[in-house]
């Protein structure tokens, strides 16, 4: 079954989160990536919430998204999936798109 989900987000919310919130939602590897850049943070959430909402019943650690060669990938427990999203930001807010193949 295909499934869509959208989600968007202010980027403000992530300015005041402590490492200890970060750390229970987004993996290593995404806050490495993200290097505490609130706009790729809040795309990150909004991201995973687009995929919970498309239908995807993993747990936030479970669920990575992470960029390679300048475009989002979803993975699930480390593995690379063929799930597409999109993500854009601006200053004040991030949205993303998943499409469940």
């Amino acid at each position: 079954m295909k499934m869509i989900g959208i989600d968007i987000i202010a980027v403000k919310r992530f300015k005041k989160k402590k490492d200890s919130f970060l750390n229970k939602i987004f993996s290593v590897r995404e806050l490495t990536e993200a290097r505490k850049n609130n706009e790729r943070l809040a795309g990150k959430w909004a991201a995973k919430e687009a995929a919970f909402k498309a239908g995807l019943k993993y747990a936030n650690h479970e669920i990575e998204i992470i960029s390679e060669n300048k475009k989002p990938y979803i993975f699930i427990n480390g593995e690379k999936t063929n799930h597409l999203v999109s993500i854009s930001h601006d200053r004040d807010y991030a949205t993303a798109v998943v499409f469940i193949i």
